[in-house]
């Protein structure tokens, strides 16, 4: 709507700084590979004005005549138009196409504007720019970045719309990215957010599908998978390292530059494509290790290198990205002592040169002119908005790379400071590592996320041959960086459909809780594990064995994840025996599918030196996976055959889409002793595939299956009105069967042997508990964990529970419904790559003091004991449970 007669008309006005890449600017088009950028000091202005409908010189309102907005472009008469409102809509009047980044900005503020219930105006808009020569030519600083940050700064300050500089960020890569269908993004960041900055892309493809299902004010406020963006303390006032910038007068064409060289990779070259990617991502963290380290030597050392590997893309590709004359300015600055490149697509524009104390900078300067490179006076803009600074890798084993790949080939030594550990990012409950919520500090550092241990790092930390770049180490990537995506903030789910009833004199002593549990033979000091997560790629190896250190500090069991790529490709063996290498005594899992034979299950446990073996059911999963199973049938005789000829206890496991009480007696009859409901909550893998499918077809398939929640209640006895199956396997009888759990709340003994000579922990000896009553009327067990005996609603099956735990209180309540452990993934993960192995060390150790806690708020000594504590269950979780026969009013009164 137009402005209000008789009111002064509002206005807003907005800079923003150019940028220039110093590194990775043709890998970061990729999403998850890094690249280091700058804001330079020269600035873009927009300035919005409400069009004045009370002036004079306004037009006049005459019937059928539309108001009229203006956007005038200082210099660009190609990016000035008038622009009129259609149906709600900035339409200009004629197509301009040097306009398309500022209408695309006005459409996507104003989306935002009239979600948040805004009437919109009519306004003008004129820009004003610093990123030019005098001619109006483009000197390559990133006009078309700067323009869209401030008109998206001014706009939505005008319509009074309050974001974070996240959802700033979002915005305006929602607007650039309608505009022109090319680009990374970091050109955005690097104008909004000032100073310099390491940045990893989101990926292109998944905001393009969010935009199709999703309202813009809620896409902008959820977490974007890849999307990194990180401080560099570099380039300021007490640094010894001065940026130079020279101008070769060629403006290039970045869209038309980068989009050939995608085309031809994917096309022609792919392998030396993949190896391009791998060597930057290890240059930008090695350059940026030596930036913020202020190191001279290191820094020419990386410069260098990251020219040759442009040098190497353009060979192989034939696009020209190192002109003669950018040539000409690497090479004059090379002769007195800086090191030089070219910045951003290359092919003209400017290249950049960094001159450290033993630099002749007068002399590069003189060289620059007599070969006619204009000199520019730039230097790095002031950071604009704070963000976590990037301070090196997420842990010890990733600073081996920069030592290993670059380091020694330049003689050089690696940064010193910070080399190990990676930045700790400002965390909310359920925030770990990703956005941090509005006014707190806004950075993400995910450099797990990046393919960075792929190539000649890779193989020198694992021995691995050149097939790790094959489709299934892609694939296991892909698993990682998507996963973290989605464990971006801690969202809601059926875990919060429980609640304990509070007895205000029922607790106990804290120091005489005993968390310990019995799992497949094995006695557990604590009731959850590292679950199975990642393996079978270079940089998930990494993961793997960082892992693995932090499982053997704490004490805690782990689970592989599925090693079918190892037992495909002996040469990725090392990504799974790094779990043995760096927790020789700890309790393992052994991780495979039901695509594998007895033998190759066999050979996954003897790889790793396992404890028991894990049997992953995944049919929903393989379903949308494009290279996955569609043959399902042999399952059952499969799982029957590795359990016959399995030397360690067996587990069967889903993987985050439930299992109902009919599949527990199936795989009971087939001799499983121990499974994990692994109920959906957590990662889900059918969305996951299905954003890994080229069309995104199988997007309604999100959400399949039962919660963990609903799960571990379809086996808990004493709550499901069933009776005995037709195969003589006993879920719980009636509301007061004679139920082991029964008899443990009437203080009587319980025994429970069979004829296969098993306990419920699946392990092979007599199982025996004596328990008592005490004064107090709690129920005591003698050597329960020991012998503990079935509790649960089918008579031999331990069962296990994972699936969307989140913090402690997740886990307790997990415990309550009959879990005897609970596996957590997506948590861990996203612990350790926001806050490191020590972070998540730390982060693993508060979870034990606050499970026993817990416990001894509810009165629960043991976790036998945590079995008959008092629990509401509502919401959908309830209705969903009464549907299939609970009787939730057991749970309400246990005791």
């Amino acid at each position: 709507m137009s402005g209000r007669r008789g009111q002064e008309p509002s206005s807003s006005v907005a800079t923003a700084p150019g940028k220039l890449y110093i590194a990775g600017e043709y890998a970061v088009v990729e999403h998850g590979h890094p690249a280091i950028l700058i804001a330079v000091n020269r600035l873009l202005t927009a300035r919005i004005t409400e069009h004045d409908t009370s002036s004079a010189a306004a037009q006049p309102q005459t019937f059928g005549v539309d108001p009229v907005g203006r956007i005038h472009s200082a210099g660009h008469p190609e990016a000035s138009v008038t622009w009129r409102r259609r149906a709600g809509r900035a339409v200009p009047d004629v197509e301009q196409p040097g306009a398309a980044f500022v209408l695309s900005v006005i459409h996507a503020v104003e989306e935002l504007a009239q979600q948040q219930g805004r009437d919109l105006k009519i306004y003008d808009v004129n820009i004003e720019s610093e990123l030019d020569d005098a001619s109006g030519r483009k000197y390559g600083l990133g006009s078309s970045a700067a323009v869209t940050v401030a008109m998206m700064k001014a706009l939505t300050a005008f319509y009074g719309l309050e974001l974070d500089p996240m959802q700033q960020y979002k915005l305006a890569f929602v607007s650039a990215s309608r505009a022109q269908k090319v680009g990374s993004g970091g050109d955005l960041a690097a104008s909004l957010f000032g100073g310099c900055i390491r940045f990893t892309a989101v990926d292109r493809q998944w905001v393009t599908n969010r935009l199709q299902d999703t309202a813009l004010s809620d896409l902008i406020t959820m977490p974007w998978p890849g999307l990194s963006i990180a401080r560099l303390r570099a380039f300021g006032p007490s640094s010894s390292l001065c940026l130079m910038v020279g101008w070769t007068g060629n403006p290039a064409s970045t869209p038309s530059l980068v989009g050939h060289v995608q085309q031809q990779s994917a096309a022609e070259h792919e392998r030396l494509y993949q190896a391009f990617l791998s060597g930057s991502d290890a240059c930008v963290d090695a350059l940026a290790q030596a930036l913020v380290a202020d190191d001279e030597q290191g820094v020419i050392a990386h410069v260098r290198e990251a020219r040759k590997l442009l040098q190497t893309l353009s060979s192989f590709t034939g696009v020209t990205i190192e002109t003669p004359a950018l040539r000409a300015l690497v090479e004059v600055a090379e002769s007195h002592g800086a090191a030089a490149k070219s910045s951003g697509a290359g092919g003209g524009d400017c290249g950049i040169a960094i001159a450290g104390p033993n630099a002749d900078k007068a002399e590069v300067t003189r060289g620059w002119q007599e070969k006619s490179i204009v000199p520019l006076d730039l230097s790095v803009h002031a950071p604009q908005v704070e963000l976590a600074e990037w301070m090196g890798e997420t842990s010890d084993f990733m600073a081996a790379r920069f030592a290993g790949h670059f380091c020694q080939k330049a003689g050089t030594s690696r940064a010193a400071g910070n080399a190990g550990r990676e930045v700790r990012t400002s965390r909310a409950a359920g925030n770990v590592g990703m956005e941090a919520p509005a006014g707190e500090i806004t950075g993400i550092v995910d450099s797990l996320t990046a393919d960075s241990f792929s190539g000649d790092v890779g193989r020198r930390m694992f021995g691995m041959n050149s097939r790790i770049a094959g489709a299934s180490s892609n694939r296991k990537d892909d698993h990682v960086r998507l996963a973290l995506a989605e464990h971006g903030d801690a969202q809601r789910n059926a875990f919060d459909d429980l609640a304990f009833i509070h007895h205000s004199l029922g607790s106990v002593d804290v120091n005489d809780v005993d968390m310990s549990t019995k799992v497949c033979g094995a006695r557990w000091d604590m009731p959850f594990y590292i679950n199975a997560m990642t393996g079978g790629s270079a940089k998930t190896g990494a993961i793997n064995a960082a892992f693995a250190r932090v499982a053997a500090e704490t004490g805690m069991a782990m689970a592989s994840g599925s090693q079918h790529a190892a037992i495909r490709d002996p040469g990725l063996e090392p990504t799974f025996t790094t779990i043995r290498k760096h927790d020789p005594s700890g309790f393992v899992f052994a991780n495979v599918g039901l695509s594998v034979s007895v033998e190759q299950a066999l050979h996954a446990v003897e790889m790793i030196g396992a404890d028991a073996l894990q049997i992953h059911v995944n049919a929903a999963q393989e379903l949308v996976m494009p290279e996955g199973a569609r043959d399902f049938e042999t399952w059952p005789a499969r799982i029957a055959a590795i359990v016959k000829a399995s030397p360690v206890p067996v587990m069967v496991k889903e993987v985050g889409f439930g299992m109902s009480v009919r599949t527990v007696r199936q795989l009971a009859q087939l001799g499983v002793r121990t499974v994990d409901v692994s109920g959906k909550g957590g990662t889900d893998f059918a969305r996951i595939e299905n954003a890994r499918r080229q069309g995104h077809e199988y997007g309604y398939m999100a959400g399949w299956g039962q919660s963990t929640a609903l799960c571990l209640l379809g086996v808990l006895p004493d709550t499901c009105n069933t009776t005995n199956n037709d195969n003589g396997i006993r879920a719980a009888e009636s509301d007061f069967g004679d139920t082991a759990n029964n008899k443990a709340r009437r203080g009587t003994n319980v025994t429970s042997s069979r004829a296969d000579g098993t306990n419920d922990d699946g392990c092979s000896h007599a199982a025996s508990a004596d328990l008592h009553v005490d004064g107090a009327g709690s129920v005591g067990v003698v050597d329960s964990i020991e012998n503990d005996v079935n509790h649960y609603g089918v008579e031999g099956v331990a069962v296990l529970a994972s699936g969307g735990v989140r913090n402690p209180l997740d886990v307790v309540k997990a415990l309550a419904l009959g879990a005897r452990a609970v596996g957590v993934s997506g948590h861990f993960l996203q612990v350790l790559n926001a806050s490191g192995a020590d972070g998540l060390v730390a982060e693993i150790n508060g979870w034990k003091s606050q499970v026993r806690s817990l416990m001894a708020l509810l009165g629960a000594k043991t976790v036998a004991d945590l079995r008959r504590t008092d629990l509401l269950v509502t919401g959908k979780t309830a209705e969903e449970a009464r549907l299939l026969g609970v009787d939730l009013s057991m749970l309400a009164c246990r005791l």
